[in-house]
Order: C-alpha cells, then sequence, then structure tokens
C-alpha cells in the first residue's frame, strides 16, 4: 500500500490528521490514538494477478490499548481478508482512550488498502 493511497482511504473513511482511523458512525463510539498500524502483508497470490482495492473493517480495541476484534465489512477479494484480521489483532496498537480517568474499550471502523503496482 503505498502513503497516497493510504491517505486517499482514510480520507473517504473520514479519518483525523493524528490517527489513521476512522470515526465510527456512532457518536458515543470512541476512536482512540493509533500508535502502531502497519500494513497487511499482500496476498502473493493477488499481487501476481493484481488484484488490489480497500478493505474495510470495524474494530474493537480494549482498554488495554490492544484490538481485541476485528470485523470485515467489505472486501475486493476473501483473500485479503485473512492478512488484515492477523495484523490488525496482532500488531496494531492504540493509545488506552479514556473518560474520566478511566480506559474504556472502543469500536470503530478502519480500512486498509491494497494497491499494486501493475504493467
Amino acid at each position: 500500500m503505498t502513503i497516497i493511497s493510504a491517505l486517499l482511504l482514510l480520507a473517504a473513511l473520514g479519518a483525523t490528521n493524528d490517527s489513521p482511523v476512522a470515526a465510527s458512525e456512532s457518536a458515543a463510539s470512541a476512536v482512540p490514538k493509533a500508535i502502531y498500524t502497519p500494513a497487511a502483508p499482500y496476498p502473493p497470490a493477488l499481487l501476481r494477478q493484481c488484484i488490489g482495492g480497500d478493505v474495510i473493517f470495524n474494530i474493537t480495541v480494549a482498554e488495554s490499548g490492544h484490538v481485541t476484534d476485528v470485523e470485515i465489512i467489505s472486501s475486493p477479494d476473501k483473500a485479503f481478508n485473512y492478512p488484515v484480521i492477523k495484523a490488525v489483532k496482532s500488531v496494531w496498537r492504540f493509545e488506552p482512550y479514556t473518560t474520566a480517568h478511566s480506559g474504556v474499550p472502543a469500536r470503530f471502523r478502519s480500512g486498509m488498502g491494497f494497491n499494486p503496482e501493475c504493467e
């Protein structure tokens, strides 16, 4: 995923400038600040076939800042789903969202773009 495609995806999702995650449709949901959100590896078969697109998902972040749940909303190909879920759940980290000095879980929508450079 190129930086430009990531920024375009985030802009389309309504993300803030200081976080690569998008605000939830629910005003009651909070969006914790991202600390580490690397891209998932590109599935080799899809890269060879020059298949790309945006994977959109709901993400739940625990009080600790660790991701506890990822729900795929849309994906250009099911082969993107597992690498995205694995990357988001295993390595993405957030600052815990707090209200009144107490950590609370947060659920919001985010996405990851896959844009192959094909000839």
